[in-house]
């Protein structure tokens, strides 16, 4: 018997999957330090990308400033000190802190080569970034325990961000400064002193924390 006619080849199937739509939100940050940069890196890594988000990431100073942010809805997702959510949250907002990168204070008191001892800052100037910032709470719990009383002893003058208090200590403009990673290492490295190593007492506190709405909470949970 004849063969019978081969059947047609099947087209073959495409291998190009089809793009993934990313889901875009946006989150901030409140400090250059490394304890907020896990942000940035799983950007550049493209962590995020794996998860199907297209985050942007904004920079915003300050822990009241990006607090006030998300408060207002410019932002979904906040890595910041906590002290900013929770007197937002003591403040009738629905603001979550839902995860922390740094649960301690971290950092230190550092100083002028000439300041050899904490008495020496007496009547002197320490450098912070803003009011109510982890550098000036950080700051206000641990002079008392070097025997000094805060803005009686000691004058606290706010620089705007951790850059600007290494450049005002390191040009003389103030005594001390209150630092947190990598702004310490990099006074270490221009000749500054550890006055106090803020890290190695292990205050317990909410230092860097990320942040969320419960609205967001509830609307996005995938997301988050």
């Amino acid at each position: 018997a004849a063969p019978a006619a081969s059947a047609a080849a099947p087209a073959p199937a495409s291998t190009t999957a089809a793009p993934q739509t990313l889901i875009p939100i946006k989150a901030a940050f409140s400090a250059f330090s490394m304890s907020q940069s896990p942000l940035t890196i799983a950007r550049e890594a493209g962590y995020f990308a794996e998860e199907g988000l297209d985050v942007e990431i904004v920079h915003i100073p300050g822990s009241a400033q990006s607090t006030a942010a998300m408060v207002a809805g410019d932002v979904q997702y906040l890595t910041t000190g906590g002290v900013g959510v929770i007197r937002a949250k003591l403040g009738g907002t629905d603001l979550l802190l839902i995860a922390a990168t740094k649960p301690y204070f971290a950092g230190s008191i550092m100083a002028r080569p000439e300041i050899t001892s904490p008495a020496d800052l007496r009547g002197k100037r320490l450098a912070i970034t803003n009011k109510g910032s982890n550098t000036d709470l950080m700051a206000r719990a641990v002079l008392p325990r070097l025997g000094l009383i805060p803005d009686v002893d000691v004058t606290f003058l706010a620089t705007g961000g951790e850059p600007q208090s290494v450049q005002a200590l390191v040009a003389g403009n103030v005594d001390a400064s209150s630092n947190t990673p990598p702004g310490d290492d990099r006074l270490r490295n221009l000749g500054m002193v550890t006055l106090f190593d803020i890290t190695a007492a292990r205050i317990p506190y909410p230092a860097t924390a990320i942040a969320a709405t419960s609205t967001t909470m509830t609307q996005r949970p995938d997301v988050t």
